[in-house]
C-alpha cells in the first residue's frame, strides 16, 4: 500500500503509452497508404502527388520516436550486458541503477534539446504543406523522450526501492547450457 500513488501513476502512464503506441501504428498505416498512393499515382497515372514527400518527412519521425517509447517500456532495447552478467547480484543491481541513471540523463538531455529545436524552428514552414512547420517534425523527439524519461524515472524508483528484479540476467556460457 505504500506505493499506491506510484501504481496509479504507472497506470496513467501505461494508458498514455498505449495511446501513443496505437497512434504510431495508425501513422504506419497512413505512411504506407501515402507511399503506395504516390507510387501508383506517379508510375501508373503519370501524376505525382506533390505533398507526399513532405507528409512522409512529418509522419516518419513520429513513427520512429513513438515506437522508441514502446521499446523502452518493454525494456527491449539493445544492451551490452557482459559486465553486468559477470557481476554478483549486489554489484549487478548497482550497475543496473547506474545504467538507468545514465539513460535517464541522456533522455532528459534529448527531450530538452529537442524542445529548444522546436522553439527555434517554429516559424519555418514546409514548402508544399505550408500549414505545417518544422515543429510538427521535431516535436516527435520532444514527446518521445519526455515519455522515455518518465518511464526510466519510474523504473529507477522501483529499482531503488527494490521492487523490480535486476534487468540483466546471466546468459548461458557453456555448450551444455544451450542444450
Amino acid at each position: 500500500m505504500k506505493h499506491a500513488a506510484l501504481d496509479v501513476f504507472d497506470m496513467v502512464i501505461e494508458k498514455i503509452i498505449a495511446f501513443f503506441s496505437a497512434l504510431g501504428a495508425g501513422l504506419m498505416v497512413l505512411l504506407t497508404l501515402v507511399v503506395f498512393g504516390e507510387i501508383v499515382s506517379r508510375y501508373f497515372l503519370g501524376l505525382p502527388i506533390t505533398f507526399s514527400s513532405e507528409l512522409t518527412t512529418v509522419i516518419f519521425p513520429w513513427i520512429v520516436f513513438l515506437m522508441a517509447v514502446e521499446v523502452t517500456k518493454r525494456n527491449d532495447h539493445i544492451a551490452i550486458t557482459l559486465f553486468c552478467d559477470l557481476a554478483p547480484p549486489m554489484p549487478r543491481r548497482v550497475l543496473a541503477v547506474l545504467t538507468q541513471c545514465i539513460m535517464l540523463f541522456f533522455s532528459l538531455c534529448l527531450a530538452y534539446s529537442s524542445y529548444e529545436l522546436c522553439v527555434a524552428s517554429r516559424h519555418i514552414t514546409l514548402p508544399v504543406l505550408s500549414f505545417l512547420t518544422k515543429v510538427h517534425q521535431y516535436s516527435a523527439i520532444t514527446v518521445s523522450f519526455s515519455l522515455v524519461s518518465i518511464i526510466l524515472f519510474l523504473r529507477l524508483i522501483r529499482d531503488l526501492w527494490g521492487n523490480s528484479p535486476p534487468p540483466h540476467t546471466v546468459l548461458p556460457t557453456t555448450k551444455e547450457s544451450f542444450q
